[in-house]
């Protein structure tokens, strides 16, 4: 039974497995398991992770290019991206937990994100009352109320 729940099993549900390969491809790009990767190897690191966390080998840039964007990352004076916000944001779009819906991101604004991320800081305030402000900040980037250049966002 275990042999056949392995071989049936979809791989493009989330699962520990996943996990274990996040962690396997972010230390090739952290040797000194620092917990930060420079930004600029995000793109290249998600093609060697396979969906649903990363993109795969074989994902068009541009899609690669525009779920970066989705994700919203912080990104440190060091140019950095941290592991666990990483990891958060890789699960948010995933599995579209509190995000633009695709069907939507025609009418979509920066402010309808905005509010998606707010709710999301809600529930996870509400689910882990202990967690300050600073780790919060970390799993979920704050918004800031610069101006929308674009007046939509499209994914």
């Amino acid at each position: 039974m275990d042999n056949f729940e392995f071989l049936t099993r979809d791989s493009s549900i989330l699962g520990p497995h996943h996990l274990d390969e996040f962690i396997r491809v972010w230390a090739d790009y952290d040797p000194k398991a620092t917990g930060y990767i420079k930004y600029t190897d995000m793109f290249e690191m998600l093609r060697k992770m396979e969906p649903p966390l990363g993109f795969g080998k074989n994902c068009p840039a541009r899609l690669a290019y525009k779920r970066l964007i989705q994700m919203n990352m912080p990104v440190n004076d060091q140019k950095c991206v941290r592991f666990g916000t990483t990891l958060m944001a890789l699960i948010r779009t995933s599995l579209e937990i509190k995000m633009i819906q695709k069907e939507d991101s025609c009418y979509a604004t920066y402010q309808d994100q905005k509010q998606l991320d707010g709710e999301l800081r809600k529930e996870i305030q509400i689910a882990w009352p202990s967690l300050d402000q600073k780790q919060l900040d970390e799993l979920i980037t704050p918004q800031t109320d610069h101006p929308d250049l674009t007046g939509k966002v499209e994914f």
